[in-house]
């Protein structure tokens, strides 16, 4: 009877192990990407995720570069503007349909004010490293590749 008792203790172990670890929260797939206006798209696909809302950040670090715009769509004879920056977003995505969430969080960086008037501030480049989406939920991180333009924007 004991043995019947711990066998069924056993079982029981290895199941309840199993379910936590079918259960474990984890990013399937993870991209980074630029819109067209300069914001750092991090789409995501994570799986093993329980029935509550998830809380998401974005975090990385952005170098950008601006020009000034003319009416006339040219760059007056001036030297580019650059600036790094921070960026970081974050969001509440609703409670996962069958233990899975695919979204996309957009983070960017602020255009500075720096052209005389009746000009206007162009983003010409702009590259964001060392990027990083964490469920803050589950303590769950990831990083996509870094990404960039893959031209500079001209007035035009």
């Amino acid at each position: 009877m004991e043995k019947s008792y711990r066998r069924t203790l056993k079982y029981l172990g290895l199941l309840i192990a199993a379910v936590l670890v079918a259960a474990a929260p984890f990013f399937a797939s993870v991209t980074s990407s630029i819109n067209s206006n300069g914001s750092l798209i991090v789409a995501f696909d994570e799986k093993g995720l329980g029935n509550g809302d998830i809380l998401y950040t974005v975090q990385a670090s952005a170098s950008a570069s601006f020009i000034c715009c003319n009416k006339g769509k040219h760059q007056p004879a001036a030297s580019n503007k650059a600036t790094e920056a921070s960026v970081g977003a974050a969001t509440a995505i609703p409670a996962p349909k069958n233990g899975r969430i695919r979204a996309a969080i957009t983070a960017g960086v602020t255009t500075p004010e720096f052209c005389p008037s009746g000009q206007d501030e162009v983003l010409a480049n702009v590259k964001y490293v060392s990027i990083t989406i964490i469920d803050l939920t589950n303590s769950v991180t990831s990083s996509p590749p870094d990404v960039s333009l893959p031209a500079p924007i001209t007035c035009s």
